[in-house]
């Protein structure tokens, strides 16, 4: 797994090896473009604290352990939603916890807005219970849980 050492003149494009066609498949979210943001800058959603994951220790360890060495280039980047009331990371707290830890200058990122699919009741719900569902769903199906 090819890792890169970021530092704070680092280009996005020398950060990830990835194009939209590796994105997420987020049914309620649809992709908007890469950037790179301060990780101390990111703002988690509180949407998905439901999911119980949040003290999972042993899990961040080795995610500590992991970036240390490097950012895998061909890992996805943060999700991040826009919405009117600006940016919220959806997806990778733990990840964002261990990037802090090894004093990650910047981050990739992946921009995210609402996506309308013309079903009235998930039309209808919520931002936070769209960024719930989302970060459930990716879980569910990415093949590490």
């Amino acid at each position: 797994m090819k890792k890169f050492k970021i530092n704070p003149n680092t280009q996005l494009s020398e950060m990830i090896e990835v194009s939209q066609e590796d994105s997420p498949n987020y049914p309620l979210l649809y992709f908007t473009g890469f950037g790179v943001r301060v990780p101390s800058k990111l703002t988690p959603t509180s949407a998905n604290y439901p999911r119980k994951t949040e003290s999972a220790k042993g899990n961040v360890d080795v995610l500590i352990a992991s970036t240390k060495e490097g950012w895998a280039v061909k890992c996805w980047p943060f999700s991040i939603f826009v919405g009117k009331n600006g940016e919220e990371l959806f997806d990778h707290r733990h990840l964002l916890k261990a990037v802090k830890e090894n004093s990650y200058p910047q981050v990739p990122v992946a921009f995210y807005e609402r996506k309308f699919v013309g079903d009235k009741i998930l039309d209808g719900l919520n931002n936070s219970s769209v960024l719930t569902l989302m970060g459930l769903y990716v879980n569910a199906t990415d093949g590490t849980v």
